[in-house]
């Protein structure tokens, strides 16, 4: 991060600083999924997740070292300030590099190192963001009147530690919170026991819904079984989920107009089961 934080406590600047790795991870790895699988529809997954599906560079680690340092070059021996570790999935092979020797090194496409940027990008405009607001001394009341006090934050976006420790949220972590928190409160009133980490999958359906009988007796034992295997390895995403089984020709290919796998809502229904029980 290039940018001033002396204003912030450790705490904090570590927060950020791994913020920052874990998106960036996250980017990178969603978009070399993309384009292996030429589906854009991850936008739940984990890093860790995404790097099953990814057949060759999957990037496994990040290091700002605050300044170019002759201790992290890149492959062509530049040192760097900003270092990309990636692993070939097929042999193994680790490669430490900077941002602008992807095609160079790892034989990225053009089009997929430029969205890869843009990205990153957009990470670092978002931490901007949220250190412009934590100086001007933001408060989420400000943003979301109300927050049942039984509202349980999703422990995967962290967005609860931010705002223990003092950091004012992004607009697009604003966004996020505050449809959790409508959901929440439109579900409680309406008593509809639904699950707040996947009804915005769900309402992509839209009249997809009224098609089938949602069911876990829908799945195979197969299916299945291969279901729990995953997420016993900590495979906790429903669309990942989907797309190993397509591709392992587990299940069948067919899908929604949204591009969405016809499965879908049988794995979350499934996933809903393991979780409840």
């Amino acid at each position: 991060m290039d940018k001033d934080i002396s204003f912030l406590n450790e705490e904090q600047k570590q927060f950020l600083n791994n913020y920052v790795k874990t998106k960036k991870l996250e980017a990178f790895n969603k978009i070399q999924t993309e384009a292996s699988t030429g589906y854009a529809g991850f936008e739940h997954a984990s890093s860790e997740d995404l790097q099953l599906m990814i057949d060759e560079w999957v990037l496994i680690d990040y290091i700002d070292n605050g300044f170019v340092d002759k201790n992290t070059p890149c492959e062509c021996g530049r040192p760097l300030r900003y270092q990309y570790i990636v692993r070939n999935n097929k042999s193994g092979e680790v490669k430490r590099l900077g941002i602008n020797h992807f095609e160079e090194h790892i034989s990225l496409k053009n089009h997929v190192v430029k969205q890869i940027k843009k990205e990153f990008d957009l990470i670092e405009k978002e931490i901007t963001e949220i250190l412009e607001r934590t100086s001007m001394n933001w408060v989420i009341e400000n943003e979301i009147a109300y927050i049942p006090d039984d509202y349980k934050f999703n422990s995967t976006v962290n967005i609860k530690k931010q705002l223990d420790i003092g950091l004012a949220l992004s607009a697009r972590q604003v966004n996020h919170l505050r449809k959790e928190v409508n959901q929440k409160i439109f579900s409680k009133n309406k008593t509809i026991k639904t699950s707040t980490t996947e009804v915005s999958n769900i309402v992509l359906f839209n009249d997809e819904v009224s098609e089938m009988n949602f069911s876990v007796s829908s799945l195979t034992e197969i299916q299945k079984e291969k279901i729990m295997d995953l997420y016993n390895r900590g495979v906790k995403s429903p669309m990942v989920i989907c797309e190993l089984l397509i591709e392992n020709k587990i299940a069948p290919s067919h899908r929604y107009a949204t591009g969405k796998p016809r499965i879908f809502p049988h794995v979350c229904i499934f996933l809903e089961n393991i979780n409840g029980s």
